[in-house]
């Protein structure tokens, strides 16, 4: 079990974010013709209602999406064209809990993205959300 270099590890989490992106997207669209359809007017409540609405869809989705596909030996889209996966301390797959950790300290390692890049470069590629979950990034075997 090999961890899985810097380099490899930021490919793979950029194209889950170009996924990310377009699905963002259609939800931006489907949220204001929803908005649209209701009658509403834009007006500035309006606005920060749909931009509320917005946010907390995406976030659920961005939540579903690292959870769902880090558990149980599975990986997002990006991780699986570089063939890496997310795996505990131990080497063993993460369960629903720690992957759900994990996804909820993306935004806090986003946030302070320095902090996590430097933590990466003294902690042999352990990002702060793998410092927060307990996990770590590995390439698949085989």
């Amino acid at each position: 079990m090999r961890k899985a270099g810097i380099f490899v590890r930021f490919l793979a989490f950029a194209i889950d974010l170009i996924l990310l992106c377009f699905l963002a997207g259609f939800l931006l669209l489907a949220t204001a013709a929803g908005f649209v359809a209701s009658g509403e007017t834009l007006s500035g409540s309006g606005i920060m209602e749909l931009t509320f609405i917005f946010l907390f869809s995406f976030l659920c989705v961005m939540l579903f999406y690292f959870t769902y596909l880090t558990m149980d030996g599975a990986a997002t889209v990006g991780k699986k064209i570089f063939k890496l996966k997310v795996v505990g301390k131990d080497g063993e797959d993460i369960g629903f809990l720690r992957a759900f950790v994990r996804s909820m300290a993306y935004p806090v390692s986003v946030i302070l993205w320095m902090i996590s890049l430097i933590l990466v470069f003294l902690f042999r590629g352990k990002a702060l959300h793998d410092m927060i979950a307990g996990t770590q990034v590995v390439e698949e075997e085989g």
